[in-house]
């Protein structure tokens, strides 16, 4: 009964390794706000099972597939400058790993990866990387000792390194800093702070994409202006986008305001907050915000 509430932890606490006992909370809310329910069967000595269901809505094969432009935020970067640096990941879980792949790759770094203590200080020797995240809690070799570890080779010894771990505990954090780890990063690891830590690490100098207007409209139709207010889609199009948010329908919601600006580029002002908002999966703000534009519009 225990396995679904906020910050519970089932079984042995001698054979937990991390966490704060948040991660099947907050999917189970997840799976609920888009009308679905999350469940599990379990037998002792054997195993468990965790499976959900979801409504959704078969596709249309006849129709084009049409995947949503990646979106380049003004204060996001999209390079650096210098030489290309590179950067090795170490831990145990291979999603941990690629999260941390898809944010840095596009970037331009050359990304190393091992899935323990060990591994991470042979790739380390082999590849001389300019700096190292490491998980703390692994098999084989946990992050701690292999910190210890690298620091004490005079080869690889002033190797930039990043600590990360799930817990919460400053006493963990800590421990990781005194093992030898520059900086300490939390996870789920948020893009921002781990730009910023790489930043202060690598002493890198970012590059961002300018954006500007187009102008095509004012080269064909000199007497076009941009609008001085904002525009925003009818009150059936805003009811469909509330619709979405409520539930929990973001790639819906995505399409839609996507398929705004498509037909019109005057909505990117009123579609860019909602884009933001959807980023960041504040969908009560989104329904507020929409709320708030019916009733502007109406009388």
């Amino acid at each position: 009964d225990k396995l679904f509430e906020a910050f519970e932890q089932v079984g042995d606490r001698h054979h937990k390794s991390e966490g704060t006992g948040l991660g099947l909370a907050i999917s189970q809310k997840l799976v609920k706000m888009m009308g679905g329910q999350i469940s599990v069967t379990s037998e002792i000595g054997k195993g468990s099972i965790f499976f959900f269901s979801l409504p959704i809505t078969v596709p249309d094969s006849s129709a084009p597939f049409r995947s949503a432009p990646i979106e380049i935020t003004p204060d996001y970067p999209i390079g650096y400058k210098g030489d290309r640096r590179s950067i090795l990941v170490v831990d145990d879980q291979k999603s941990n790993r690629d999260v941390i792949y898809h944010l840095l790759a596009p970037l331009g770094f050359k990304l190393l990866e091992a899935e323990n203590g060990q591994e991470g200080i042979e790739q380390c020797q082999k590849h001389l990387p300019d700096l190292i995240i490491a998980d703390l809690a692994m098999p084989v070799m946990d992050g701690y000792d292999m910190i210890q570890q690298i620091r004490q080779n005079s080869i690889i010894q002033d190797t930039c390194i990043i600590a990360s771990s799930a817990s919460v505990l400053p006493k963990d954090q800590q421990n990781a800093v005194k093992a030898g780890s520059n900086t300490f990063l939390s996870k789920p690891i948020q893009a921002e702070e781990l730009l910023q830590q790489l930043t202060e690490l690598l002493h890198l100098e970012w590059e961002y994409q300018t954006k500007q207007a187009s102008s095509s409209e004012s080269d064909t139709d000199q007497g076009s202006t941009t609008p001085a207010t904002l525009l925003v889609p009818t009150e059936d199009i805003l009811q469909q986008l509330i619709d979405f948010a409520k539930r929990g329908r973001v790639r819906n919601l995505r399409q839609s305001l996507n398929e705004l600006v498509e037909d019109n580029s005057d909505y990117i002002s009123f579609t860019q907050p909602l884009m933001d908002m959807i980023t960041e999966f504040q969908l009560d703000e989104i329904e507020t915000t929409l709320l708030a534009h019916i009733q502007s519009s109406q009388p």
